[in-house]
């Protein structure tokens, strides 16, 4: 493929293969790192699959429909499926997905293959997009990141609508902004946990603003120049009229694989989420009244936080200020992208409820709590 060679050496290779386990999610990885014009069809195959379970209907092609395999290539139903996480080149991973076809027939669990296509499709779109993603930053040597001469613009173009780009200005000039009057190469040392909480934020945001973008594009439609009836002028101003309940429906996942694609791109990147925020609680000694906005002094805990990171007690890593721009920018990028393949799966499947607290939306949210100096103020 042309752009195999820049997909490699971004950090879409290790996430390819990242906790790949069903058949289904194998045979879109295949595709996407041999042949990646292939995918989309792979795709649509896949989610025809599982529409076809779902409905109990049997019938060939595609894996979850039942033509999927697992076990070894010598093994029979009883052997034990090992999970791919290890796979980490084009030989092994054909050589996997001959050992699965090999095997017993087998069903994949919908839920499963549907949250690791939706994964794929979105590395997908930044492969398409020629969007360079980000390695995984755990285990990094002396906590130096470095993640590529990614130019912004190509986080960005042609994926937003024009009033869309302009909230996504905002929303990482909300994250930088304090350190913009610095060179774009000043290092800033920060908990391997502030990172993961901007990219986190970001994917959330990119993923409401797909879907505010999408509906108030539809109202315009459907009643001419303004949106619903509204006075708003721009999507800014549509967006900031929503009242309590629009605001947390527009930024709540709508379904539970949805939410699993972005857990699961969190944890590639940064680690077990639960076990950053631990580590970073153990080390700041908070007393549990501190989610509560104004129960802890925001100083203590920016002192607190300095000093373990100086102190190595929580794990951290060292970014330049445009490499912090580049995550948040990355982070809204996927979940933007994300936004648009669950939309695209939901009108060929059934989707799961999403869960009302996920991981990845609390630790966004400690943001709304207080915490503030995990995204923002780092």
């Amino acid at each position: 493929a042309a752009v195999g060679p820049l997909y490699a050496r971004s950090g879409s290779a290790a996430l390819i293969t990242s906790s790949v386990e069903t058949l289904a999610g194998l045979r879109a990885a295949e595709a996407l790192r041999e042949d990646p014009a292939s995918f989309q069809d792979v795709f649509e195959e896949e989610l025809d699959a599982i529409r076809r379970l779902q409905d109990g209907v049997g019938g060939a092609g595609g894996s979850a429909s039942g033509g999927g395999t697992s076990g070894g290539a010598s093994g029979g139903a009883g052997e034990e499926e090992q999970p791919l996480e290890a796979i980490d080149d084009a030989t092994s991973m054909q050589r996997r997905l001959s050992e699965f076809l090999a095997g017993a027939p087998r069903a994949d669990a919908p839920g499963r293959a549907l949250s690791e296509l939706l994964h794929l499709k979105v590395i997908h779109g930044f492969q398409h997009r020629r969007m360079p993603l980000v390695p995984p930053l755990t285990h990094l040597e002396d906590g130096a990141a470095s993640l590529g001469g990614a130019e912004p613009r190509r986080l960005v173009e042609g994926l937003y609508s024009e009033e869309a780009l302009a909230l996504v200005r905002d929303h990482v000039m909300g994250i930088i902004g304090e350190w913009d009057h610095l060179v774009r190469e000043y290092p800033l040392q920060i908990s391997l946990f502030q990172a993961g909480q901007v990219y986190a934020v970001s994917s959330l945001f990119g993923y409401s603003l797909r879907r505010a973008d999408a509906r108030y594009q539809l109202e315009k439609m459907a009643s001419g120049s303004r949106a619903g009836g509204r006075e708003a002028k721009n999507l800014a101003e549509y967006v900031a009229d929503f009242g309590p309940e629009e605001a947390k429906q527009m930024a709540t996942i709508a379904s539970l694989e949805a939410e699993q694609a972005m857990e699961r791109q969190f944890s590639a990147v940064f680690g077990n989420i639960v076990e950053l925020q631990q580590e970073l609680l153990r080390a700041l000694d908070l007393p549990p009244e501190a989610g509560a906005e104004g129960a802890v002094d925001q100083g203590l805990i920016h002192e607190r936080l300095r000093e373990a990171v100086a102190r190595g007690e929580v794990a951290s890593v060292r970014l330049s200020v445009s490499e912090l721009r580049r995550l948040a920018l990355e982070g809204c990028a996927f979940g933007f992208l994300l936004g648009a393949a669950e939309a695209e799966a939901d009108s060929a499947c059934e989707l799961s409820p999403g869960l009302a607290e996920c991981p990845v939306a609390r630790m966004s949210r400690q943001v709304e709590k207080g915490l503030k100096f995990t995204a923002f103020r780092l």
